[in-house]
């Protein structure tokens, strides 16, 4: 029995080395590349490796002593129709299994590597919205992780564990020890139910189950109806300038300041929020699990809602009924005269965003009308449409030309170069620092910072509010795990400049991705009784945020369980 646990034992770690050695050469290589590697991020990672290596050797252990427990002496029945029948079908499970194997595990590997972090709720959410308009180099690397490559390692993988079972007569017959296919059947049903138990605790699969069978009444108890609110607007309505920058977060500060960086990667960020209002002394804002991605925190800001998917499916995100119950900050000042507008520079259809704000008042200019307009084409732009100055260029004509109109106007734009992997480099980018993505966050607060101090010197600024928030948490493996190892709490970035003159900031405050709602309506000078709308509070008041209320843990907890008000009112299953 030692000596038949040994054995497998070492066949084990053989094909466990020959994988990684083959599928993670460049990353291992890294990693003894001293003179280039040598600090803490790679030593950790280095650690986890050993580690991981030996947690695979336990397995190793363990897969051989069960194997070997539940041995029974192969029945060789040549010629028997009814034994090539069984060996057929344990040949199709055999190559089954392998492949659900490495699906999981280069899913996993993808999503560690692109998404750290992702909640299973935005997976839900992708499934069934629209990938039209998505980076052509993100999809395809998601084709080939996701789907060829795991194909092609289960065909090489068969092969080799054919020859390997077909021949260990030869090798082992004389310790007694004959691999069977029903063996190697076993071995990756218990690989398989790991990889699948391992993956699903990445993407909190089994929290959202739990979630999915708990019912949670945070609706009925604290959502405020925007719709049914009566909203005083001040004589001289104020406009609002509203900016979506992705993947942006405190974490990018100095560690001076907060940060990971020995030097700010944004420092004219830092500067602004520093010299206007963040409530809290530029600690940043909580992320919520239901507002993680683009178009969920965009939701999430305008509306004062998460986006759940706990009741979602594909009949929902369509042109018509897109959460039809979201009363939003798009149909509160498209009620009193607003010019809403909505601009980005990649394509609107992209998760559904012009399902969404569309039905909620705004008017979007996508990529295509930079293209007709002039401003940018597919030979100066980028994998997802324009680059962000140009869009800002657009941005500028496009207030200028509001301004003239003598009506409130709410100018909403959604930034891109800062898009996971590694952010898109624009012409203007310089190489300030070692990393890529730390060049492009530099670019870019360097180009946001210059269109602020356009637009103050413009004269419709007097009477207009910016609010600037970053979207969500960094997406980049790398620079997250930067940002993770220095222990710095993932908070997103925003500010608050110019809001009108009643608007009193209050200090020390807990905040999440719900709350910018009421305090948007709030910065624009506009009043009602409660200082709550949707889930959140009006920052400018006294009013207790639910994350100040409840804990921002217990918050996330609650939005993750399943509500028949949100999917009966917010996505319009009622009706």
């Amino acid at each position: 029995m030692i000596i038949k646990i040994l054995v497998f034992f070492i066949v084990h770690i053989f094909f466990y080395g020959a994988f990684l050695y083959i599928y993670n050469l460049n990353q291992y290589y890294e990693y003894l590349n001293f003179l280039d590697y040598l600090n803490d991020y790679h030593i950790n990672s280095l650690e986890a490796f050993l580690k991981h290596t030996l947690l695979n050797s336990a397995l190793s252990v363990f897969l051989a002593i069960l194997l070997f427990i539940c041995e029974k002496k192969p029945k060789i029945s040549i010629g028997c129709k009814r034994t090539e029948h069984k060996k057929n079908k344990s040949f199709i499970l055999t190559y089954v299994l392998l492949f659900i194997s490495f699906l999981l595990l280069f899913i996993y590997r993808y999503l560690s590597q692109n998404y750290p972090g992702l909640p299973f709720s935005q997976l839900i959410f992708h499934l069934f919205t629209n990938h039209e308009g998505a980076s052509q180099e993100i999809m395809l690397k998601i084709i080939l992780e996701c789907a060829v490559y795991p194909l092609g390692a289960t065909l090489l993988s068969g092969i080799l564990l054919s020859f390997f079972i077909r021949y260990s007569v030869l090798f082992f017959n004389q310790i007694g020890f004959l691999i069977q296919r029903k063996h190697v059947n076993l071995m990756l049903l218990v690989l398989s139910s790991a990889f699948f138990f391992y993956l699903g605790d990445k993407v909190a699969l089994f929290k959202y189950i739990e979630g999915s069978f708990i019912h949670s009444s945070i609706y009925e108890e604290e959502y405020v109806d925007p719709s049914e609110i009566f909203f005083e607007f001040p004589e001289k309505k104020r406009n609002l300038i509203y900016v979506f920058v992705e993947s942006l977060e405190i974490g990018d500060y100095a560690i001076e300041n907060g940060g990971a960086f020995a030097q700010s990667c944004i420092p004219e960020l830092y500067d602004l929020a520093e010299n206007n209002i963040t409530f809290n002394n530029n600690k940043g804002y909580d992320v919520l699990d239901g507002c993680s991605w683009t178009i969920a925190s965009m939701i999430g800001q305008t509306s004062g809602i998460p986006l759940s998917t706990q009741g979602i499916s594909g009949d929902i995100i369509n042109r018509y009924s897109y959460m039809p119950g979201a009363y939003s900050l798009g149909e509160i000042l498209n009620k009193e005269g607003y010019i809403n507008e909505l601009m980005f520079g990649s394509d609107k259809a992209f998760a559904g965003r012009d399902y969404f704000f569309e039905n909620h008042g705004y008017e979007i200019k996508d990529i295509t009308y930079l293209r007709e307009m002039g401003y940018t084409n597919t030979e100066n732009g980028n994998e997802w449409g324009a680059f962000d100055y140009q869009l800002y260029e657009a941005v500028k004509d496009e207030l200028i030309e509001l301004s003239a109109l003598n009506e409130p106007f709410n100018l909403t734009m959604l930034t891109v170069d800062t898009h996971f992997p590694g952010g898109l480099v624009c012409p203007f980018c310089k190489e300030e620092y070692e990393n890529q993505y730390a060049n492009v966050y530099a670019c870019a607060s360097k180009q946001l910072d210059s269109f602020i101090d356009w637009v103050q010197n413009q004269p419709f600024y007097e009477n207009t509010t910016i609010i600037i928030t970053g979207d969500h948490h960094t997406m980049d493996k790398s620079f997250f795990s930067i940002i993770d190892e220095h222990g710095v709490s993932k908070k997103g970035y925003y500010v608050i400049i110019n809001p009108a003159e009643n608007c009193t900031p209050t200090e020390k405050r807990v905040l999440t991705t719900v709350d910018f709602f009421p305090t948007t309506v709030a910065s624009l000078g506009i009043q009602w009784k409660e200082n709550r709308l949707g889930l959140g509070a009006n920052l400018f008041s006294e009013e207790e945020t639910l994350a100040e209320k409840y804990g921002v843990d217990e918050f996330n907890k609650v939005l993750n369980q399943y509500s028949d008000y949100y999917n009966n009112i917010m996505l319009g299953k009622a009706g």
